[in-house]
């Protein structure tokens, strides 16, 4: 497993609904999570990933969770693949 080192900034930010939607929702609390390489070989773009999410993030080791939930996507969408091409799951 190849591993990167990755600088992690994370800022909570309150979203507003539309104008003329205001009166019928609320404003939303989400956390922006920008995590950045450090350092990335030569001959590849460093890796850059800015995810909002609304689970709460209070510190660092938060941040790190939700990055380590969004790096297992991949492993989640090939399982599905799997599941409905290779397994036929859906017929």
């Amino acid at each position: 497993m190849t591993k990167a080192a990755l600088e992690i900034k994370f800022m909570r930010i309150a979203v507003l609904p539309p104008i003329g939607k205001q009166n019928r929702y609320p404003a939303l609390d989400l956390t922006v999570i920008h995590a950045s390489e450090r350092g990335a070989p030569k001959g590849r773009k460093p890796i850059e990933w800015k995810l909002i999410t609304d689970p709460p993030v209070r510190g660092r080791s938060d941040a790190i969770e939700k990055i380590n939930w969004y790096a297992m996507r991949w492993k989640i969408e090939m399982f599905h693949k799997i599941l409905k091409s290779g397994c036929r799951a859906e017929d």
